[in-house]
């Protein structure tokens, strides 16, 4: 037997090196020894290897799993989401149409209110002119109380000169002449007389007034002299006293 330490001869079945003493061990039985350990290695490694490739296979299947679980909750919630995003684009579409109606309403409404402004005006012209007219009727009134309405032969008018003020023409830098807007002047003549009277219009020039009754020209009445917009120049009106042929004369001067 070798001693695998000192690599000396020894006898068969000695348990001791006579060369140097430390215990003796069998080779075949450390092959054999060996060839255990290796198969023992080999099993475990075997062992070893078979877990892996199960946990490889599990996680695999386990992941796969995981991606598809993952995928199918991805494609709900883009179908999820189609279904929110058409539910808004909806809401949006309603709410513009509701828009679109409500500025519809306000534009009527802004028709309404223009139309009622317009109205609103012409009554106020309206009502004006009334107002002149029952001013004009008092004013009268009080100028002919002291007049007895029967067998007077003397005749009254309240003004007997009268001026007014027309507007120019502009001329614009290039030439052209521009005129303004002529709005018509009138006063108001109060008459007083029991019998007729007939009234008579004379110009210098051109027609520059117009005459007419407001109420009939018997007892007290309103007489309304009235400029032609634009002309200029001087009228003569003529009162008539049919009764003893009494003339007054009221003059109209336009500049």
């Amino acid at each position: 037997m070798i001693c695998k330490h000192c690599k000396a001869e020894n006898e068969d079945g000695a348990l001791f090196c006579s060369n140097c003493g430390k215990p003796l061990e069998d080779e075949e039985y450390d092959r054999e020894k060996m060839r255990g350990n290796t198969k023992l290695y080999i099993g475990i490694s075997i062992a070893l290897m078979i877990f892996l490739a199960s946990g490889l296979v599990f996680g695999f299947f386990y992941f796969s799993n995981k991606v598809q679980k993952a995928n199918d909750e991805r494609n709900t919630i883009a179908s999820e989401s189609d279904v929110a995003a058409n539910y808004f684009r909806s809401q949006i579409r309603e709410q513009e149409d509701a828009i679109t109606e409500l500025q519809s309403q306000i534009d009527l409404l802004k028709a309404s209110i223009t139309d009622y402004q317009n109205k609103e005006e012409d009554y106020k012209k309206q009502i004006t002119a009334l107002e002149d007219k029952e001013e004009a009727m008092d004013g009268l009134a009080s100028f002919t109380d002291a007049v007895p309405s029967q067998g007077y032969e003397d005749m009254f008018v309240s003004d007997t000169f009268l001026k007014f003020m027309t507007n120019e023409a502009d001329t614009s830098e290039e030439g052209a002449e521009t005129t303004e807007a002529q709005t018509t002047q009138e006063a108001v003549l109060r008459v007083c007389i029991s019998g007729d009277i007939e009234v008579s219009v004379e110009s210098s020039d051109e027609d520059v007034a117009s005459f007419t009754w407001d109420t009939s020209p018997v007892g007290p009445s309103v007489a309304r002299l009235r400029v032609i917009p634009g002309k200029k120049g001087t009228a003569i009106l003529t009162f008539t006293n049919n009764l003893n042929d009494e003339q007054i004369k009221v003059y109209v001067y336009v500049q």
